[in-house]
């Protein structure tokens, strides 16, 4: 991972219109992390260490069973890297995503069948989030195999990291007589699944989809 950054380089870095350094600053927050011993729950980390991820905002919780700074870590580091940098809404939320991806991405990858094992449309989405390149860079150097394997299988399914215009919205339920109410989200996730899997095409294949999941879920005899 990187080697640890010092607060006068992290000044500067947020002294930056963009945000190109926050995946640097992600992977020096995990390195002290690590570094502290807290990232496996070990207390055998020196105390100049656990000092420093804790000024740093890492806190002290982790999660043991996995060795990843548990989501408490994640957000007090975040929310104390945005009060030392003064770090901008978008900043902190990009910051929020890189780390959130990498946890996404390092949970793929320990799968038995790694990344071939998530469904298309989940990896399709995973390319397109925010953070997700940011995340491979952080990533590199804990699963390198996997990492590169992932790389190569986002550049072949989602080159341009977005994914495409929706065929089903909310207007064609609307239009095709459905009320708008909480199964609208599923039913549109539902025919965008099946439009990134390629098992649909068109605004009727997708209506026909949805019409389906409906019956399905009002039963045989009707409600």
């Amino acid at each position: 991972r990187l080697a640890a950054l010092d607060d006068a380089r992290l000044a500067v870095a947020a002294s930056a219109e963009t945000g190109p350094w926050l995946a640097p600053l992600a992977a020096w927050w995990l390195d002290r992390v690590e570094r502290s011993g807290l990232s496996t729950g070990s207390t055998t980390g020196s105390a100049t260490a656990t000092a420093t991820a804790t000024d740093a905002g890492a806190g002290a919780s982790t999660d043991p069973a996995v060795g990843w700074p548990s989501a408490e870590a994640r957000a007090a580091a975040i929310d104390g890297f945005r009060a030392r940098l003064v770090l901008s809404n978008h900043e902190t939320d990009r910051l929020a995503a890189i780390l959130a991806r990498r946890d996404e991405v390092l949970a793929a990858s320990a799968g038995t069948d790694g990344f071939a094992g998530v469904p298309v449309a989940r990896r399709k989405r995973l390319f397109a989030s925010a953070g997700f390149d940011e995340a491979l860079l952080v990533t590199a150097t804990e699963a390198p195999e996997a990492i590169a394997t992932l790389r190569t299988l986002a550049d072949r399914e989602l080159p341009d990291r977005r994914l495409p215009p929706p065929i089903l919205d909310g207007n064609a339920l609307i239009a095709a007589g459905m009320r708008p109410g909480p199964a609208f989200k599923r039913w549109l996730d539902l025919a965008l699944d099946a439009q990134l899997e390629g098992r649909l095409s068109s605004v009727a294949e997708a209506l026909e989809l949805v019409a389906r999941d409906r019956d399905a879920a009002i039963g045989p005899g009707g409600i």
